[in-house]
């Protein structure tokens, strides 16, 4: 179903690795791509009865982009195919979205894998999805921290010191905040 981009190579992954990146079993890939995005939007090649299965590209949870949706809907669904090449070039610029709007795509990011999460556990087997949703909170606070203090970084160097002041307080108070669920969604309080 999807190409993935050369992470490692061949010998730098265990031969029981490679499966996950090949979504075998279906849905293993999610063990992964819950911690990072493995598979960059360049290297994606999709055959079109696997989009259409899933109703077309994903954009959703106010991320400004349709491939991690789309990628986490197929690996719900299909195998993907590991290809041990380089198959593409990322650049980075100033205007680029993961620049510009760092903290809401980890948000967002956040409210998707929540979303698939609450699918996965419901169509695939325990053995295969193994993710510790308290593990999963527990690293997303830790990259709220990273991602504001990168954004104060960013903000700094573009001089915009009261988004840049705005970012590193996040950053710096993040800890004294509680993640909890309920029926509402996400919540956050005060300790």
């Amino acid at each position: 179903m999807v190409c993935l981009k050369k992470i490692l190579s061949s010998s730098q992954i265990d031969n029981d690795k490679i499966d996950y990146y090949n979504n075998t079993p279906v849905g293993s890939i999610l063990n992964v791509l819950f911690y990072e995005n493995c598979i960059p939007a360049l290297t994606i090649v999709i055959r079109k009865e696997a989009l259409l299965k899933i109703g077309g590209f994903k954009q959703n949870f106010k991320l400004p982009l349709v491939d991690l949706p789309t990628i986490f809907e197929l690996s719900l669904f299909g195998q993907f195919r590991f290809i041990d090449k380089v198959l593409g070039s990322w650049r980075l610029y100033s205007t680029q979205i993961t620049k510009t709007y760092p903290v809401e795509m980890v948000e967002g990011f956040y409210e998707l894998r929540k979303f698939i999460w609450a699918k996965a556990i419901n169509i695939i087997s325990p053995d295969v999805f193994t993710l510790d949703m308290h593990k999963f909170d527990s690293a997303h606070e830790r990259k709220m921290v990273m991602t504001n203090s990168r954004a104060g970084r960013y903000e700094l160097l573009r001089k915009n010191y009261s988004m840049a002041r705005k970012y590193y307080f996040r950053s710096l108070f993040i800890r004294a905040f509680i993640v909890s669920y309920g029926v509402s969604g996400l919540q956050l309080e005060f300790l």
